[in-house]
């Protein structure tokens, strides 16, 4: 009775927090929707500078980046070289090009993203054309030269389903599995120092393990209603394809239980809700940004993280397979001396001081 009791308490309180919920459903899935939407509309824009007159040699360059996807050259206007010179020195050009007769030539910041791929499309379209007048006005001198080539390459479209994430739906994941689980978990021990409750808890009979169990099992809950909504959101829209087994839920539990045991210590070994921001920031965000920008050198950097260690095994299960023992191992450790350590502060330490009451 008194299990049932308590865990009905988590469960009320983790309802009434549904902006908290709704918070770690949303931003995984707008940040989809946004890059979705940047991706589908996104045109590079390069600026390129030509003294007047060479309108046909700017047409045909135009001509030969027609079938290059995301590309746009706009070609302005000078008069002058000196007045091209110094709009590429303040940057307001990516570069500008030279023409004489039929040679053309370009000056760029090779230092500059921009410049660099301006040379590079222009290089391109150069290539292109020169190729389209050789098929046109040379079809012999074509076949002989192809007769001659010591390679040919054919290009061919296969449609497969990769088992790598995607690096936005894996944010998704990392997210709902570690960020939105260890801000509840220390949520969780946090309202109970606000309200006091915490220092009643200590003071009854209540049995110690129900109260940590309880608080465990709303997490699950929490996280099972998270993650079955960017699940459905996911495969909906076609960006990820994922079949559960028994061995991934079990690799999941071991997952949420590891980052929940860090959010409850977290929770009763810190009264300062400033301390407790900058340590869940610390273990979730280098974890998040080390996936995203698949560094090898943060992730050598973090990787005694327990976080870390989790998130391997979580991306690993949505992968189909079961994980690194080691991993598995750490974590299990991790649980079972994260929950050592808060029974013994639950048992042993001042209720008025674990609070923070003062007089």
């Amino acid at each position: 009775m008194q299990f049932i009791t308590l865990l009905n308490k988590e469960i009320k309180l983790l309802l009434k927090n549904w902006q908290l919920l709704l918070v770690s459903v949303l931003v995984p899935v707008l940040t989809l929707i946004a890059s979705y939407i940047t991706s589908e509309t996104s045109v590079v824009e390069l600026k390129i500078g030509y003294i007047q007159n060479f309108d046909s040699t700017v047409a045909l360059l135009n001509n030969g980046i027609q079938d290059m996807d995301g590309i746009k050259l706009d070609f302005l206007k000078f008069d002058n070289i000196n007045e091209m010179e110094q709009e590429l020195s303040s940057s307001n050009l990516d570069a500008y090009i030279v023409i004489d007769n039929e040679t053309i030539e370009m000056y760029y910041n090779a230092s500059n993203t921009k410049g660099q791929s301006s040379a590079s499309v222009i290089n391109q379209a150069v290539t292109i054309i020169n190729a389209q007048n050789l098929v046109e006005n040379y079809p012999d001198l074509v076949d002989k030269v192809n007769q001659t080539q010591c390679l040919s390459i054919e290009l061919n479209k296969v449609d497969l389903k990769s088992k790598s994430l995607d690096p936005l739906v894996s944010f998704g994941f990392i997210w709902i599995f570690l960020y939105s689980t260890l801000n509840n978990s220390i949520n969780q021990i946090q309202q109970e120092k606000g309200t006091k409750t915490l220092m009643y808890i200590i003071k009854s009979p209540i049995n110690k393990i129900n109260v940590f169990l309880t608080k465990q099992l709303a997490v699950i809950f929490q996280f099972l209603l998270m993650n079955a909504a960017y699940l459905i959101f996911v495969k909906t829209v076609g960006l990820f394809d994922f079949k559960i087994t028994l061995s991934s839920v079990l690799v999941w539990l071991i997952v949420i239980l590891t980052v929940s045991s860090i959010g409850h210590l977290v929770g009763m070994i810190f009264n300062n809700s400033g301390i407790m921001l900058i340590v869940e920031l610390v273990l979730v965000f280098p974890v998040l940004m080390a996936d995203s920008l698949s560094t090898n050198l943060l992730s050598k950097f973090i990787s005694f993280f327990p976080t870390y260690k989790a998130t391997n095994l979580m991306i690993e299960s949505l992968q189909g397979e079961i994980g690194n023992i080691n991993d598995i191992i750490f974590c299990l450790v991790t649980i079972f001396v994260c929950y050592i350590i808060n029974y013994s502060i639950l048992i042993k330490k001042d209720a008025v001081k674990l609070c923070d009451i003062t007089s």
